[in-house]
């Protein structure tokens, strides 16, 4: 992800056009809001002012007309502090939460273009696209040792199955988790290891 923002900055910095520099501005935060959210391209692309309950620090994500979530059901997610900065700081230009250069709608394919395009640019291996984020959000949270059943509500998956084809645990994370574990249990045990 590092190497994508990079980048991407890199792309704005040494770009001479006023609209590269904003395309690269929504990009880079349509990238933020997926993996801090977990949201789908499709879902991103609808977010409006109207969906963010800034005193309640929550996002509304498919509950209104003309704007459903692929399972059809809506979900509440959490903001943080600095989620919440980076939409407010979007909704300045338009009431979107993230918008094309001249404030309209972006279409989830038009941002998945954009996200290839940066890619590529980076890098990065080809099989990796935008909902590539999605599964990214997933992997954090479960490694951030949220639970299970937590996650899947977040990323409204209809069942723990679903969510657990989303993670893509390192094997870093396992040898920490499982040795943490493996100190614990030993820590509480009568038996001398």
């Amino acid at each position: 992800v590092q190497v994508l923002y990079e980048t991407i900055e890199r792309y704005s910095n040494e770009s001479k056009h006023f609209s590269k520099e904003l395309m690269t501005t929504w990009t880079k935060s349509a990238v933020k809001i997926a993996i801090g959210l977990g949201l789908r391209a499709g879902e991103i692309c609808q977010l409006r002012r109207e969906d963010v309950e800034f005193d309640n620090r929550l996002l509304c994500v498919g509950n209104r007309d003309g704007f459903l979530t692929k399972s059809g059901r809506p979900r509440v997610i959490p903001l943080t502090e600095k989620m919440i900065a980076e939409i407010q700081h979007n909704l300045k230009r338009s009431d979107f939460v993230v918008s094309s250069s001249s404030g309209r709608q972006l279409s989830p394919r038009y941002l998945s273009r954009r996200f290839k395009f940066f890619s590529r640019l980076a890098g990065l291996p080809e099989h990796i696209r935008f909902h590539s984020l999605r599964h990214t959000a997933c992997t954090n949270l479960i490694e951030s040792g949220v639970p299970l059943e937590a996650v899947r509500i977040f990323m409204g998956h209809s069942s723990i199955r679903v969510t657990q084809r989303y993670i893509h645990y390192s094997p870093l994370a396992y040898q920490k988790d499982v040795s943490q574990a493996l100190s614990r249990i030993e820590s509480a045990s009568s038996i001398d290891f």
